[in-house]
């Protein structure tokens, strides 16, 4: 028995941990250069990926992995792929990896490239807002849950096809009336 043991725990330590080592680590090298604007992002705002094949490569697809979120980059006019990094305003702050997954042509195994990108503080601002007794249902939890909920579900959706070719203000002059991800408390905590 105690042989036949140490037979078995032998075999694992000849074949089976050499085999599982050798899976995880993927040393095939990809000719791309892979550049993430701005250098660190704050919470609450967006960065953005850019893959630029050299040489000979003819990438097919390219998907990512970013703080939990999988998305799809798409091949630009520069001849570059691109794709957005949202961070929410509570992601955790520090170095946090960027898993880029590249499909390249006549070879269906991806490549797996891993970066580094550094979140840092939004530096957010705060307001403390005060409304009046009959505005004070539009704090209800239950109302504003069933908005949230809405919302995630519109923000969450992720399609294939792009819906943009450039960012521009939907009113001219741009109207600002606050800034972006202040953090608002209404009638000392109510919501």
């Amino acid at each position: 028995m105690k042989q036949t043991l140490l037979l078995v725990l032998m075999f694992c330590l000849i074949v089976l941990i050499p085999s599982a080592i050798a899976q995880e680590d993927d040393t095939r090298q990809l000719n791309v250069r892979i550049t993430v604007e701005p250098d660190e992002i704050p919470q609450g705002r967006m960065g953005m990926i850019r893959v630029l094949p050299l040489g000979d490569v003819e990438i097919v697809s390219i998907q990512a992995t970013f703080l939990g979120k999988v998305f799809d980059l798409y091949p630009s006019l520069d001849g570059d792929w691109v794709g957005f990094l949202g961070v929410d305003m509570s992601a955790t702050r520090g170095e946090q990896p960027l898993d880029v997954y590249i499909t390249v042509e006549d070879d269906p195994q991806p490549y797996r490239e891993r970066l580094n990108v550094p979140v840092v503080w939004g530096a957010f601002t705060y307001q403390d807002i005060v409304l009046p007794n009959n505005l004070v249902p539009l704090l209800d939890r239950d109302v504003n849950q069933a908005e949230l909920n809405e919302l995630v579900r519109v923000y969450d959706r992720i399609t294939g096809e792009r819906f943009f070719n450039f960012f521009t203000s939907p009113i001219e002059p741009p109207v600002i009336i606050s800034e972006f991800g202040g953090i608002r408390d209404y009638n000392n905590g109510a919501l």
